[in-house]
This record gives structure tokens, C-alpha cells and sequence, in this order.
């Protein structure tokens, strides 16, 4: 991808960041330039960045707190109704002991939760309707209606009517 598209979407994130919470037209609009497809009813608090931006789809109904970070050199989809805390990062690019860096899509589920301070790696996919706990590192996939968290991220139970059933041993 090129430095130019990089340079425009850091400039729109830059006009976005510099805008106030209750400009929402406005957001939206500065948004919608900078990702690939936004969603109704988006919201993403305070700061935003996005590395391209035209590699992300975002779908309806999604919420993320404070300083959201996608480095999206391939693609970034995020599904409906998805809320993510402050903090949350993806990142496509992730290292290969022996091919040195390499590109990897991320998808996210609908009616997925992530906590505060979460780091989703490239080649991930988190199944529909997942809890990732505050501060987990997802480096492999999260199979559809799990509960996982920590360093790296393992599943810890599942979800069963709005209910965390742990799988203990």
C-alpha cells in the first residue's frame, strides 16, 4: 500500500481526534472516508487510528472506547453490534521467526465484547457472539460464543444464555 493513502488516512484520523464527541455527523463523515465500509449507528469514542483504513470494514451497531488503533495492511473485518473498551489494538502485521513479517486478515465476529486493553493479532478470527477479557493478547482463533482471556489469550468457558460456564478440571 502506499505512503500517500497512509499520509490521507493519518491526516483524516488527525481531523477526526480533533473533533468533540457530540459532532456526530461530522465524525461519521470524516469516518467514512477513512474505512473501506462503516456500519449505522457507529461509535467510536475519542481517538481513532487507522494505519490505511480501506482494508477495514466495520459493521452496524459498534461502539469502541478511547484511543482505537487498527493497522490494517490487509484486511480488518469487524461484524454487527460488536462493543470494544478503551484501548483496543489490531494489528495484521505479525513476525515470523523465519520469514521475518507477514500479513495476516483478522475477522470479528458479530455481537462480539472486548475488554480494555485488548491486542488482536494478525491471522485471528473471533467466532460470533465472544468475550475477550481486559488486557488478552489474541494470537489464535476464539471459537463462536467463548469467553477468553489472558496472555495469550485461551479460552476459559463459554457462553450460554448470558451466562460464563468456566471449563474447570
Amino acid at each position: 500500500m502506499s505512503n500517500e493513502i497512509r499520509e490521507k488516512t493519518y491526516n483524516l484520523a488527525f481531523d477526526y481526534n480533533q473533533t468533540y464527541l457530540d459532532e456526530n455527523d461530522k465524525r461519521r463523515a470524516i469516518l467514512e472516508r477513512i474505512v473501506n465500509k462503516l456500519g449505522l449507528g457507529c461509535q467510536l469514542d475519542g481517538s481513532v487510528y487507522f494505519e490505511f483504513g480501506s482494508n477495514t470494514v466495520i459493521g452496524k451497531n459498534f461502539h469502541a472506547g478511547n484511543n482505537f488503533s487498527v493497522m490494517d495492511k490487509t484486511d480488518v473485518m469487524i461484524g454487527d453490534d460488536c462493543d470494544f473498551g478503551a484501548n483496543v489494538t489490531i494489528s495484521t502485521e505479525m513476525m515470523d521467526l523465519t520469514q521475518g513479517f507477514a500479513q495476516k486478515a483478522v475477522y470479528i465476529g458479530n455481537g462480539c465484547k472486548i475488554g480494555t486493553n485488548v491486542m488482536i493479532c494478525g491471522g485471528v478470527c473471533i467466532g460470533d457472539g465472544c468475550v475477550i477479557g481486559s488486557g488478552s493478547v489474541v494470537v489464535s482463533d476464539m471459537p463462536p460464543g467463548s469467553c477468553g482471556c489472558g496472555n495469550p489469550c485461551r479460552v476459559v468457558g463459554t457462553l450460554k444464555n448470558a451466562e460464563i460456564i468456566g471449563h474447570r478440571k
